[in-house]
């Protein structure tokens, strides 16, 4: 009776283990995540991204912009004249009139050449300063003067193709360097005024208003 009664008191001890053992071990349920939302005041960021891309891109299309035409003459003196004596004088004024263009290249621009200020409310754009494009001759405007002959010259003065083309080029390379020095400052000061004008209408297309455009020379 004994054997017997110790026997139930000891796999009613082993059962209680088990389950003991069992409940501990139970995999607990998985505790809902804790959720944190970061709310980073990055307007600042975003409208200086906004306003780079809308000029980076817009103005990059444009590559050269035109900023200044300028109508130039010059006169070159033809001079067929022998001896040294005003009675064998057989000279011709000719009057070339071109057109000189200053540009600028907005194909350079690059992000980092657009800086925003907010506090100011500036937008400073970065350029490189404006060059002389192209002088163009305007064949159909020359001016070919009366000759003035001496007494004993006689007819007029004809010059061949290769000739007036000579005219052409000795004129422009005398226009250049005048246009350069005369036109240069207010190429910029055109420059500056057609780029924040540009600038401006852009931005207000993407919806910024109320920023100064500042050109700079980079």
């Amino acid at each position: 009776m004994k054997i017997k009664t110790v026997a139930i008191l000891m796999a009613v001890c082993i059962l209680s283990g088990l389950a003991a053992g069992l409940f501990l071990n139970r995999t607990k349920p998985d505790e809902p995540a804790t959720i944190v939302e970061y709310v980073v005041d990055n307007s600042h960021a975003l409208r200086r991204l906004k306003i780079s891309e809308a000029l980076v891109s817009n103005l990059e299309r444009r590559q050269k912009l035109i900023v200044l035409e300028v109508n130039l003459e010059e006169d070159v003196t033809i001079d067929d004249s022998f001896a040294g004596w005003d009675v064998f004088k057989k000279v011709q004024k000719i009057t070339v009139k071109a057109t000189g263009r200053f540009t600028i290249d907005l194909g350079a621009l690059a992000s980092g050449d657009i800086i925003f200020d907010d506090y100011s409310r500036q937008v400073v754009i970065r350029l490189l300063r404006p060059e002389i494009d192209s002088v163009t001759i305007n064949e159909e405007q020359t001016v070919f003067h009366s000759v003035e002959k001496g007494i004993l010259r006689f007819g007029e003065i004809r010059l061949t193709t290769a000739e007036q083309n000579e005219i052409y080029r000795q004129a422009k390379a005398a226009m250049l360097p005048k246009l350069k020095l005369d036109m240069e400052a207010e190429a910029e000061e055109a420059a500056k005024a057609e780029v924040s004008d540009l600038a401006e209408k852009i931005l207000n297309a993407a919806g910024v208003y109320g920023y100064e455009i500042v050109v700079a020379w980079g």
